[in-house]
Formats: C-alpha cells, structure tokens, sequence
C-alpha cells in the first residue's frame, strides 16, 4: 500500500486476524459472537428466556433439554418446547411416553411405523414373520413393503436367488466396462478395490492409454480452491 509492506489487519475486539493473500480474515475469538470487523460478545445466558424456545440455559449456554437430560423412554420421541423436554410416543405407537412406547395395533399400513406392515391387527416386521426374499438375500422393511436386495458380490433376482458375480476375463483394460480395468486378467473396479482417494475427493476412472487412471476429484458440489482443497461451492 503506497509502496510500503502495511498489516493490513483491522479487526474488532475479542477477533483475530489471519492474512491470506496480502487480504485480512476476521474471526471471532471462541467463546465470543458478533460482527469480528466491529466488536465480538462472550456467547453466553443467565436465564431460560435468553433462549430460543427449544433450548434451556445450562452454565451460561443454551442447550437442548432433549441433550442435557432426556427423560424418555426407549422408542419414545423427545422434543424441547418452552425450555423443557417434552416426550411423546411416535406414529404407530402407544404408552407412557416417561415409561414406555409399544407398537400399537392397527386396521391399516397407516397405523404402523414405516417400517411395520398392518397383518391381523399387529404392526409387524414383514423381513422376521413373512420374509419373501431368498435365503441369501438382505431383507429390509421400507415404506410398509419389503424390499430384497441380493449383496455386494452377488446378482440375480433376489426374491428366487442371489448366486457369485464372475468377472469377465480380461488382456487389457479397454477388454472392460468404462469404469472398470483389467486387474489380475479380471474386469474389476481399481476405484474401490484400491481405494487410492481421501475424503472428500473421489476416485474417478479416465480412459488414458494404454492403462485407464485413477484420478482423485472433488465432488459436484465442491470446487478446488488455491490451495488445491476441495470446498463448497458457495465459499467461492
């Protein structure tokens, strides 16, 4: 700044200040809130009423009751209002919500739980008392349905049978499907067989020659910033 080297930093109290490419970034102190260029306050209550609704003031912070102490019972809900925990027994449920919550009976999928299915008045698990899924699938109750998945490793239809996955035999990596290579004669996926990235970059597959690479790329929703990090694209 007119031919001189200036601290360029000029932040409030309670703030520090961090300079990155020659231009300041003013931070509030921990402990402290508020605009970091003017002034910061300590973060802090004395009363309930300097809370939000939801939460209760608890050694100067404004905390949750659900947090601090939540008296529900098992399966029961837990929601903070006018500074305290209130407790309650969720959808397809019923009970004392302080002693305990049952699945309560039914005459309709409504009445149970998502993952319940109405069968002779009983909210019940389809995947433990009518499990249609073959003996090697993975069972999983969503939406009041069963859903039969066969696992990593195997295909087939996995509600009659789910059987081993063999590779097509491979001389080079162009011999496989665009996001697998050719690895030990195999067609195999070297992005999670190898598992060469660090979150939050991603390992993406490249049609180079005469080998595919591997290459670790920031998500969609991320960009890489100057100092080759990925971040979010409204930081930029």
């Amino acid at each position: 700044m007119g031919g001189k080297c200036q601290d360029p930093c000029n932040c409030g109290e309670n703030a520090f200040c961090n300079v990155i490419e020659h231009r300041p970034i003013c931070t509030c102190q921990p402990g402290y809130e508020g605009d970091p260029e003017i002034a910061c306050t300590t973060i802090g209550c004395i009363s309930d009423t300097q809370c939000s609704d939801d939460r209760l003031c608890y050694e100067n912070n404004c905390i949750s009751p659900c947090i601090l102490d939540n008296p529900c019972a098992p399966h029961a809900e837990c929601h903070a209002a006018a500074h305290k925990a209130v407790c309650l027994c969720p959808s397809g449920y019923d009970g004392n919500p302080l002693k305990e919550c049952k699945i309560a009976g039914c005459t309709t999928n409504s009445d149970c739980p998502s993952d319940r299915m109405c069968l002779n008045g009983r909210c019940l698990d389809q995947c433990i008392y009518n499990n249609k899924c073959a003996p090697e699938a993975q069972c999983r109750s969503i939406n009041h349905q069963t859903e039969c998945r066969c696992p990593a490793g195997l295909s087939g239809d996995p509600t009659i049978a789910c059987f081993e996955t063999k590779q097509p035999v491979c001389h080079s990596d162009y011999d496989c499907d665009v996001d697998f290579a050719c690895m030990d004669g195999l067609c195999q996926q070297p992005c999670k067989l190898l598992d060469p990235c660090q979150e939050p970059t991603v390992c993406q597959l490249v049609p180079t020659r005469p080998l595919k690479t591997m290459t670790c790329t920031c998500p969609n929703h991320m960009v890489t910033s100057h100092h080759g990090q990925c971040v979010d694209c409204k930081h930029d």
